[in-house]
């Protein structure tokens, strides 16, 4: 028999605090009571899902919610026919943290019941059903998610697009290039990482026009697009948007993409890139030059090792990043 998760933490110390929480799920007191769904929350694992199962039916909405949640955290399947129950619930935010616990579950009996949610007049249901196909990933809900892409709610289509690059399958790529032009810039954003996701060639020029879409995180998102797709008709394009005056908060995305398709002739505007004030857009042309390796930058990088005391965030380390680029192009030499 398979174990379910959490299965090891049967510690003698955990069943203890699990028959005092058991206790405290009776208490008159719904804070009493919905404080002891947290504390099982915390302890997690197959040893509480019977609990949370149970307080799934107490007479307070928050500790009927916070069971839910817990519930689709624990991942397991036991939860999914009472959770699917509870999508009857009366009040909204119950039936809405069992639609996204049912999403964590990942089980495909949820499917059926999530899809028909698309269609529930609660707009954030129908958002929290479009992220839960989407974590469940099976492709029986795509027709229904396509058609919501011309859906007038923003945050709706927007949930849609992420959910069909979560998916996965062929049949989203045509309506997914389709709403790289829709009004809102969101939507743009996640049709454009979806399509990275889909790794389908249909949409290698139509992620090129979205470099020069005038939304930053939207060619963010087409340039890291591009380079999961791989196609080397991308780089002139992104050696162009790399070089945009004013796309200085793209060419941290965009130096990683020419690193990642490995192309040489990106090599000059990359030097460029490291002089750039952003130490997120140096940190990733010093990483890009080191994959694309060209031995004749050895000593520019080595001054930018002893130079560069730029670090964007913890690990991100710029004079790190050139010391390991130096090793990637001299090791590759020696080969």
């Amino acid at each position: 028999m398979k174990s379910e998760p959490g299965d090891n933490l049967n510690q003698p110390r955990d069943k203890q605090r699990i028959q005092a929480l058991s206790l405290a799920l009776q208490d008159p007191s719904s804070q009493v009571r919905w404080q002891a769904v947290d504390k099982l929350r915390e302890i997690g694992g197959a040893q509480v899902v019977a609990l949370l199962i149970g307080a799934l039916g107490d007479d307070h909405s928050t500790v009927r919610w916070k069971a839910a949640a817990g519930l689709g955290e624990t991942h397991s399947p036991r939860g999914v026919v009472p959770l699917l129950e509870l999508l009857r619930d009366e009040d909204d935010m119950v039936r809405r943290f069992a639609a996204s616990a049912l999403g964590e579950i990942a089980d495909p009996r949820a499917i059926l019941p999530l899809t028909k949610l698309l269609a529930n007049e609660d707009p954030n249901m129908r958002i929290v059903a479009a992220n839960s196909l989407g974590q469940i990933g099976d492709k029986q809900a795509v027709g229904t998610l396509v058609d919501l892409l011309k859906d007038r709610d923003d945050s709706l289509r927007l949930a849609v697009a992420r959910a069909l690059g979560e998916i996965g399958d062929d049949e989203a790529v045509a309506p997914l290039i389709g709403a790289l032009g829709d009004r809102d810039s969101g939507v743009r954003r996640e049709a454009a990482a979806a399509l990275g996701k889909l790794a389908n060639r249909k949409a290698v020029e139509p992620l090129i026009q979205a470099l020069k879409d005038n939304d930053f995180e939207v060619c963010s998102e087409a340039a890291l697009a591009l380079a999961m797709l791989g196609d080397s008709r991308a780089v002139q394009p992104l050696m162009i948007a790399y070089e945009r005056p004013d796309h200085s908060e793209v060419r941290e995305a965009v130096g990683y993409a020419l690193g990642e398709l490995g192309e040489a002739r990106a090599v000059e505007v990359l030097i460029r890139g490291l002089q750039e004030n952003d130490a997120f857009a140096r940190y990733q042309a010093v990483a890009a030059l080191g994959k694309l390796g060209d031995a004749t930058i050895l000593p520019l990088l080595d001054r930018v090792r002893q130079n560069d005391l730029g670090e964007p965030r913890e690990s991100y380390n710029i004079r790190e990043a050139a010391e390991h680029a130096i090793k990637i192009i001299v090791d590759r030499q020696s080969t």
